[in-house]
């Protein structure tokens, strides 16, 4: 993974330790959910209302949402889940769901994008 974050010490120590560690483990301490299109319409159709935010790492828009996103995940933990889709990797979401830019965030309520 290319890094794009800030040029400190601090940021790229952060960077690499978040590498360096299993994908369970990364998993386990974040609030957003990965979705891909395996796992994308069963978590839809179980959660009535969903926040799932369309990316690509490369954007530098999306690189500034991450962590604001990741605060809303937190404080909303419990109450709505909040998701993401690499349209990247995930190229048939984004077409199904016409996302031609990124970032772009869609709540769905009852399984519908509004």
């Amino acid at each position: 993974e290319e890094y794009w974050g800030d040029r400190t010490a601090e940021a790229i120590t952060e960077f690499l330790d978040t590498q360096m560690r299993l994908p369970s483990e990364k998993a386990a301490d974040q609030n957003v959910i990965v979705l891909t299109n395996a796992t994308f319409d069963e978590y839809v159709t179980n959660n009535p209302l969903l926040l799932v935010d369309f990316y690509s790492p490369w954007c530098h828009h999306c690189q500034q949402l991450a962590p604001v996103y990741e605060v809303v995940a937190k404080m909303m933990k419990g109450r709505m889940p909040v998701a993401n889709v690499d349209v990247m990797v995930e190229r048939d979401l984004a077409s199904r769901f016409n996302i031609y830019g990124v970032p772009t965030v869609l709540l769905f309520r009852n399984g519908i994008p509004s």
